[in-house]
């Protein structure tokens, strides 16, 4: 499928190579199928198969060019240049026969040529169009202004697109005899095309070559979209397929033998190919058989992936799976700060139940403090769960222990703290009420409590389960993948409702901790509560951002990883502000922990904050309300 000029370079480079003479079959568009560049090579082009149009005979064309000479014919001034040219080509005995007075017609390997029917339909076709544009646009009589190609009462402008549309349109009867229409494709509703075969033929010894019609290819549409195609062949001709090296003529096709696929492949049918082209079957794809049309998927039988992903699989292997387990790094670093969290919080479990009764224990709200210990001691044990293999109940402990830690926690130093200012800002020196231990518990539970039905939502929206999520390979999507293994976390609403919860609550005992500097020192625990809330602070800050990134990462395993330290942190800082002051002072320093000791730091703060002109009125009876 060429310009002629690029054919007869073509089959002028392959004539010039000896080793490659005789070796193709062409095969050749209408473009140069029946001109003279093949008579120009006719050893090497013997064989040719080519499309033309199908020829027919018109004898008002055969009168018409019958009467041109170069003499006559002073009109064309280029028909002097394709005279000569034509002459030229068809050089041998008859064309001296001719001069320059001669017509076409006088050279006896003369015919008409198999384009000339199209032409005339052609012209006609444009004819009719404008014929056309001008009735449905012009008013009559007609009159065409040639400067600007506009008529009288023109009612569109004439152009290519316009002219397009009137031709798409047209359907007549031209002098060739056929019917000239177009389909919606602007395809000839109706045409044919000859497939002709160049021939060597030996005539008295002498071998010539001449063109044969093999076969003719009909086409035809009807109502423009019903399309009807055929092929007939010629069996009265043998077919030809160029000479051999020893000059004989190949009455056989050249045999190509196609690259079977293999296992691993597939093949695709490439248009004017005799062969398919083979494929591999990449990624999740695979072929076990020869020849396969195409590709099974791996999906369809569960988390599987091609053996040989990149180049071409003839199985499936099985995905590996990914999760956070004990074996893993980040999983033994929380697993042992958890551990020594266990470790701290059971001794200071047991050095509050051996001094149960002694005035500091008993000052410093001792059954908040053991609410204090347990949320503490949760938290440890939910850092652990979360670097835990995942499953429905690691999952279901995951979520429910977070919340429940961290609430039972802060709901009880909330308390504690509120005790404190509480009884200090009263203005009466008799016990309150809400200050009891039955209340400060009954109160912390009803936190627990508020934190336990957001959970029970988030559980309820979105149930506790395993996901399995395919993680690819970032450098080639194609390359064996990874099943990640994790817990699904809390709807988004819900977790940042949960965050904002326990911020307030930590915000508020911040808060009142500030408001109890002035306090008597043995119950002052406000700068030990505000470094907790700092550094709750500083280690939430500090994590979020590497929980975000491993969100948007595909690192989602390590969520869990960083949620369990920050939870270990959190917890360690609580434990170490909270208990670690009281540990130390019961231990290292039994003298002050009596109560005659702790009465007169009582009373010298009242003293001091007296003569500091203070307007808080502290009492000893207030303060003994505390023990």
């Amino acid at each position: 499928f060429t310009a002629p000029k690029n054919a007869e370079e073509l089959l002028s480079r392959v004539h010039n190579i000896s080793s490659s003479k005789h070796r193709f079959t062409w095969i050749a568009s209408n473009a140069w199928a029946t001109s003279h560049i093949v008579y120009q090579f006719n050893e090497t082009a013997a064989g040719l198969f080519g499309i033309t149009p199908v020829r027919q005979h018109l004898d008002d064309f055969h009168a018409y060019i019958s009467q041109l000479t170069t003499k006559s014919n002073v009109r064309n001034p280029w028909f002097p240049a394709f005279y000569s040219a034509y002459v030229d080509s068809q050089r041998g005995a008859s064309a001296l026969l001719c001069d320059e007075n001669a017509n076409l017609t006088c050279l006896s390997s003369y015919q008409q040529g198999a384009t000339v029917p199209s032409v005339i339909d052609a012209v006609y076709t444009f004819a009719h169009a404008l014929q056309n544009f001008l009735t449905e646009n012009c008013e009559k009589p007609t009159l065409w202004h040639n400067g600007n190609n506009t008529c009288r009462g023109q009612k569109r402008e004439l152009n290519g697109s316009v002219l397009l549309e009137y031709i798409a349109d047209v359907n007549f009867e031209s002098p060739t005899g056929n019917t000239v229409s177009f389909d919606k494709y602007g395809n000839p509703s109706k045409s044919a095309d000859d497939i002709v075969n160049y021939q060597a033929v030996d005539i008295n010894g002498v071998r010539q070559y001449r063109f044969e019609i093999v076969g003719r290819w009909y086409h035809q549409t009807s109502d423009g979209y019903n399309i009807t195609e055929a092929l007939q062949l010629n069996n009265n001709v043998t077919l030809q397929f160029g000479i051999s090296k020893n000059t004989q003529i190949r009455l056989d096709p050249p045999v190509f033998t196609c690259r079977q696929c293999v296992h691993g492949e597939y093949r695709i049918i490439v248009q004017f190919s005799c062969c398919s082209l083979c494929q591999p079957c990449l990624g999740s794809n695979y072929s076990d058989e020869s020849n396969a049309t195409s590709c099974k998927n791996c999906s369809m039988v569960g988390e599987m992936w091609g053996n040989n992903p990149l180049n071409g699989s003839n199985a499936c292997i099985q995905i590996t799976e990914t999760r956070l387990d004990f074996s893993n790094s980040l999983s033994i670093v929380n697993v042992v700060i958890s551990s020594l969290g266990i470790i701290f919080t059971t001794v200071a479990a047991v050095v509050f139940s051996i001094f149960w009764n002694t005035p500091f224990i008993k000052a410093s709200g001792r059954e908040q403090m053991v609410l204090i210990l347990s949320g503490v001691a949760s938290s440890f044990i939910s850092a652990i769960i979360y670097v835990s293999p995942p499953s429905v109940g690691v999952c279901v402990l995951q979520r429910f222990g977070l919340w429940f830690s961290f609430s039972l926690m802060f709901g009880a130093l909330l308390m504690k703290v509120t005790r404190v200012a509480g009884i200090f800002l009263a203005r009466w020196p008799t016990r309150l009420r809400f200050a009891t231990p039955r209340y400060q518990i009954l109160f912390t539970l009803l936190i627990v409590s508020v934190q336990i039905v957001l959970v029970g939502i988030s559980i309820a929206q979105r149930l506790p389960n395993v996901s399995r999520i395919l993680r690819m390979n970032s450098r080639n999507t194609l390359d064996t993948p990874t099943v990640v293994v994790i817990c699904n976390t809390d709807p988004l609403a819900l977790f940042i409702i949960s965050i904002f919860y326990e911020s307030i609550l930590i915000l508020i005992a911040t808060a009142l901790g500030v408001l109890s500097f002035k306090y008597p020192a043995n119950f002052n625990e406000a700068k030990f509560i505000a470094f907790c809330a700092f550094a709750l602070l500083a280690i939430w800050t500090a994590f979020i951002p590497p929980y975000v990134y491993f969100t948007t990462q595909p690192m989602q395993e390590y969520q869990s990883a960083t949620i369990s330290l920050a939870v270990n942190l959190s917890a360690l800082s609580l434990l170490a502000c909270i208990f670690g002051p009281k540990v130390y002072l019961v231990t290292f320093h039994p003298e002050k922990n009596k109560k005659r000791r702790v009465n007169n730091s009582r009373c010298n703060s009242k003293l001091q904050s007296t003569q500091a002109g203070s307007e808080i009125s502290i009492d000893v009876a207030k303060a003994n309300t505390l023990t």
